[in-house]
């Protein structure tokens, strides 16, 4: 299974226990909060898209992706 589909179900699962808290090898430096933020609103992007599709299982990795797209994108036109 690819990096970002594990990556994208871990968070998936994380999001439905309930739990805030990142395994140590996620955890961003104390000077990228800009990027940590932006993962976690990466993460929650992907499963209101898992949600919109009924809660259907495999395709974690186009949710992560349609979601990193779609926020990265606003990120690039509010820079602009």
């Amino acid at each position: 299974m690819p990096r970002i589909a594990k990556k994208a179900i871990s968070n998936v699962a994380s999001i439905e226990s309930g739990s805030k808290a990142r395994p140590e090898s996620e955890k961003s430096p104390a000077g990228s909060l800009n990027s940590a933020s932006l993962e976690e609103r990466i993460r929650a992007r992907a499963y209101e898209l898992y949600q919109e599709r009924g809660y259907l299982d495999g395709s974690a990795d186009q949710d992560w992706l349609r979601a990193e797209e779609e926020l990265r994108g606003r990120a690039a036109k509010r820079s602009a």
